[in-house]
C-alpha cells in the first residue's frame, strides 16, 4: 500500500521527517491487523461452507448421473420382454453378487414398502466389474465402471426399478476404498440428508433433486423458498425451502394456508380456504425432519385425493349455500401464505401468487358458466382424460359447465415409467419415481358430459398442428374378460354422441364385454362424423359380443380415413372385425389396416371380417388390408361367415368398389349349419363388387358340416 501524507508545519525538524519517511506507526498495524482478524473470522467459515456445499454438490450430482445411466438402462432391457426373461443370466447374476438382498417385507424401514410379494430389493456395488459392465455400459451416460470413486445402486431386478445412489471418492473423512467399505457405511444409515452426509463426504440420489441447505445463519428459513403451481398427471403446490431448519428450530411455528377460487355449483365466486399447521403439513403424513420440499394435492387419480374431495375436506358452512365449494372443472386462481415464527418469537409472513389454471384439466382449458357452451377441456395428461369420466355422472351435470369440444394439447401416456418425477407430488413417487394409481383405465362415458345436439368434437375436425399421441392404454379389467362382469362398450369412449376426429392411438389394450374397440364402443347418429382416426404401434381389443380395432358398432355413422397398423381383434361370441365389429346403414371409405390383422370369433355362429364384421346396408369403397409392399396380411378365424375383408355383407346400398386385400388366411371352424368362407367376403347378399381384390388367400378348412362354401 502507498500512503501520502501532507503536511502544513515545515518546521518539523530532521526527527519528523525521519519518521514519515519510516512508513506506519505500531498502532496503526495493530489496527489494521485487528480489522484483518475480524475479517478473516467472518470470512473464512463462509469460504469453508461454500467449498463444502460446492464439493457435496459434485458428489450428488455423480450420484444422480449413475442413477439416471442404470435407470436408462435397466428400463430398457426390461421394455425387450421384461428383465427376468430378457437377462435372466444378468439377472441371477446381479442377485448372486449383490451386497444385500431384502425379500418383500424385510427390508428396511426406509425403505419402499410397495414391494409386492416375491419382489426383492438388492444393493449392488461397482467392485463387480460384471455389474458395472452390465449396469452401466460403456455409452451409458458417460458413467463407466472406471468412475472415479465407488458406487452402491440399490434396486429392484423384479421390475429394473432403481431406488437409490450412494456415491464416494476414493479414501476421503470415512476412509473408503471399495464399494464393500461404502456398504458398510449406509447400510445402517435412515437420514438421508445432505447435513447428515456431509462429514463423511457421502453423494446420494434417489430421483429427488437435493436442495442445498440455505444459510443456517438466517433466522427465516424460507427466505429464499420457491413455490410452484404444478397442472400435469397431479395438481399440486410445490414448496420449496428450509423445512428441515424449520423442523429443527420450532415444528408447530409453521403454518401454511392455500386459498382457492373459483366457480361453485350455483354459479357464484367461491373460495376455498386449506389450512396446514405443525406437523400435519402433508396430505397423508407428517414432514420429515430432513424434508426440503413439500407438496399440496389437490387433485390426483388415487383414492381420496381429488378435486371434489379436495373440496369436501376445506369447505366450512352449515347451510347448502355455504357448503358449495368450487366445482369440478372450474378455472381456478391459487394463492399460498406461509407464516413462520422462529423459537425466538420472531414471525415472518411470506404470500404467493401462484396464477391461475384449471381444476381438472390442462391449464388453458376454459370452463366459464355464460351456459351458452364454449367450455373446452384441453387434455394433456391421464388425469385430464380420467377426469371427463369422474367429473360427469348422470348426478350431476352442471346446466352451465356442460363440454362443448374436447381438445388434446399434449401426448399423454399411461405408462408411468415415461412419466417426469414432476408429474406428480412427492407423496405419490415411490423411489423417487412417479406412479399411476391407476391398474386400468376405465372409459369414459363421454355423452353425459357434452352438450347433446350441437355438432361438438372429441379431438378435431381438421387436421391439427401438432398430431400428439395417446399411448400404452390399458382400458378395462384383463382380469375379467370373458366372464359376465367385463364392462360393456369398453374402450377408450363408451358411448358417444359427437364427432371424433385426428385422435391417433399407440399400444393399446383393450378387454371389456360387449361393443368393444379401441376407441369407441358405440357411435350411432348419422349427423357424426369419424374421421382421420389412426392406430399405430400394436392394437389389443378382447370382448364378448361385437369386436373391432378401432370402433365396435356403428349405426348410421360414416367412417371416413381411418387406419390400423396392426391389431389382434378377438370375439369370445360372435361378430368381430379389424377395425369395425358390426357396421349399420352408412358409407366407410378411404379406411385402411397397413400391416397385419388378426381376427377371431369362438362361438358358433361367429362371424369374422380383416376389416368389417357384419355389416347391414353399408357401402364401403376403397379401403384394403395392404401397403405398398403388397405383404399386409389378414388371419380371419370364425365359425359360418368368415372373410379376409367382411365377414357377412347383407342388404345393398351401393356397389362396393376398389377394395383389396394383399394376403388372405381365412379359417372357418363349423360343426354344424352353413359355413361360408371368403378371401374377401365370407356370406354376401344383395352386393355388386367392382375392383375388390385379394393378392393371395388360404384356405384352412375344419367344417364338418355338409354346407360349406368357400370362394374368393
Amino acid at each position: 500500500m502507498i500512503r501520502t501524507r501532507q503536511h502544513s508545519d515545515q518546521a518539523r525538524g530532521a526527527s519528523g521527517n525521519r519518521r514519515a519517511s519510516l512508513g506506519f506507526t505500531l498502532t496503526e498495524v495493530l489496527i489494521a491487523l485487528g480489522i484483518l482478524v475480524v475479517l478473516g473470522a467472518i470470512a473464512v467459515p463462509n469460504i469453508f461452507r461454500i467449498m463444502e456445499q460446492t464439493k457435496m454438490d459434485y458428489l450428488d450430482g455423480q450420484a444422480k448421473e449413475i442413477y439416471l445411466a442404470a435407470s436408462a438402462r435397466l428400463r430398457s432391457v426390461n421394455s425387450g420382454g421384461g428383465l427376468a426373461s430378457a437377462t435372466s443370466t444378468a439377472r441371477v447374476a446381479m442377485q448372486s453378487q449383490a451386497l444385500a438382498t431384502w425379500n418383500a417385507g424385510e427390508h428396511p424401514a426406509d425403505y419402499p414398502s410397495s414391494l409386492t410379494e416375491g419382489a426383492q430389493l438388492v444393493a449392488v456395488g461397482s467392485g463387480s466389474s460384471s455389474m458395472s459392465d452390465y449396469i452401466l455400459p460403456a455409452d451409458g451416460a458417460g458413467i463407466t465402471a472406471a468412475t472415479a470413486g465407488h458406487w452402491v445402486i440399490e434396486l429392484n431386478p423384479t421390475n429394473a426399478e432403481v431406488y437409490s445412489v450412494y456415491f464416494v471418492e476414493d479414501g476421503g473423512p470415512a476412509n473408503i476404498h471399495s464399494s464393500g467399505d461404502l456398504w458398510g457405511i449406509v447400510s445402517t444409515r435412515t437420514d438421508t440428508s445432505r447435513e447428515s452426509r456431509t462429514p463423511q463426504r457421502l453423494g446420494y440420489y434417489n430421483g429427488t433433486e437435493v436442495q442445498a441447505t440455505l444459510d443456517p445463519s438466517g433466522d427465516d428459513p424460507f427466505e429464499n423458498a420457491s413455490v410452484n403451481l404444478i397442472n400435469s398427471e397431479e395438481l399440486y403446490v410445490d414448496i420449496k425451502g428450509d423445512f428441515a431448519k424449520a423442523y429443527r428450530d420450532n415444528p408447530s411455528g409453521l403454518s401454511m394456508t392455500l386459498s382457492v377460487e373459483g366457480w361453485s355449483n350455483w354459479g357464484l365466486k367461491k373460495t376455498i380456504n386449506a389450512p396446514f399447521t405443525g406437523d400435519g403439513l402433508m396430505e397423508d403424513g407428517s414432514w420429515q425432519p430432513d424434508s426440503s420440499a413439500i407438496d399440496i394435492i389437490m387433485d390426483s387419480m388415487r383414492s381420496g385425493l381429488s378435486f371434489a374431495e379436495f373440496n369436501l375436506r376445506y369447505v366450512q358452512g352449515s347451510t347448502d349455500w355455504e357448503r358449495q365449494g368450487v366445482v369440478p372443472g372450474s378455472d381456478i386462481t391459487v394463492k399460498l401464505n406461509i407464516t413462520y415464527t422462529t423459537a425466538g418469537g420472531n414471525t415472518y409472513v411470506h404470500d404467493y401468487d401462484l396464477g391461475s389454471t384449471n381444476s381438472c384439466f390442462a391449464a388453458d382449458s376454459h370452463m366459464a358458466i355464460d351456459g351458452a357452451g364454449g367450455n373446452t377441456p384441453r387434455l394433456a395428461a391421464v388425469r385430464h382424460l380420467n377426469n371427463l369420466r369422474v367429473t360427469k355422472t348422470s348426478n350431476t351435470i352442471y346446466n352451465f359447465f356442460q363440454f362443448s369440444d374436447v381438445n388434446i394439447v399434449g401426448d399423454i401416456d399411461f405408462k408411468d415409467a415415461n412419466w417426469a418425477p414432476e408429474a406428480v407430488s412427492a407423496q405419490s413417487r415411490v423411489n423417487g419415481r412417479a406412479v399411476n394409481p391407476l391398474p386400468y383405465f376405465e372409459p369414459v362415458q363421454i355423452s353425459l358430459a357434452f352438450q347433446n345436439g350441437n355438432g361438438h368434437t372429441f379431438g378435431s375436425l381438421e387436421e391439427p398442428e401438432h398430431d400428439y399421441v395417446l399411448r400404452n392404454f390399458i382400458i378395462g379389467d384383463k382380469s375379467k374378460e370373458n366372464t359376465r362382469d367385463a364392462m360393456d362398450k369398453c374402450s377408450l369412449l363408451h358411448k358417444v354422441n359427437y364427432n371424433i376426429g385426428y385422435i391417433h392411438i399407440e399400444n393399446f389394450e383393450v378387454y371389456g364385454k360387449d361393443e368393444v374397440g379401441g376407441l369407441v364402443g358405440n357411435i350411432s347418429n348419422a349427423d357424426l362424423t369419424f374421421t382421420h382416426n389412426k392406430s399405430t404401434g400394436t392394437l389389443l381389443v378382447h370382448g364378448n359380443h361385437i369386436v373391432g380395432g378401432l370402433v365396435g358398432i356403428s349405426d348410421t355413422t360414416p367412417l371416413d380415413n381411418c387406419s390400423i397398423e396392426q391389431a389382434e381383434v378377438k370375439a369370445f361370441a360372435q361378430q368381430a372385425g379389424g377395425m369395425v365389429g358390426s357396421v349399420q346403414n352408412c358409407k366407410i371409405t378411404e379406411c385402411e389396416i397397413t400391416r397385419s390383422v388378426t381376427v377371431t370369433t369362438e362361438d358358433e355362429g361367429g362371424i369374422a371380417g380383416g376389416m368389417l364384421g357384419n355389416t347391414s346396408y353399408v357401402e364401403c369403397d376403397n379401403c384394403g388390408i395392404r401397403n405398398e409392399a403388397g405383404n399386409a396380411e389378414a388371419n380371419v378365424t370364425g365359425f359360418t361367415q368368415v372373410g379376409g375383408f367382411v365377414g357377412l355383407a347383407d342388404g345393398w346400398t351401393g356397389d362396393w368398389e376398389d377394395n383389396s386385400v394383399n394376403v388372405a388366411k381365412v379359417t372357418a371352424n363349423c360343426e354344424y349349419g352353413e359355413a361360408y368362407a371368403g378371401g374377401f367376403v365370407g356370406k354376401t347378399e344383395n352386393h355388386a363388387y367392382r375392383r375388390c381384390t385379394v393378392g393371395s388367400e388360404r384356405y384352412a378348412s375344419n367344417v364338418t358340416t355338409e354346407h360349406e362354401y368357400a370362394g374368393g
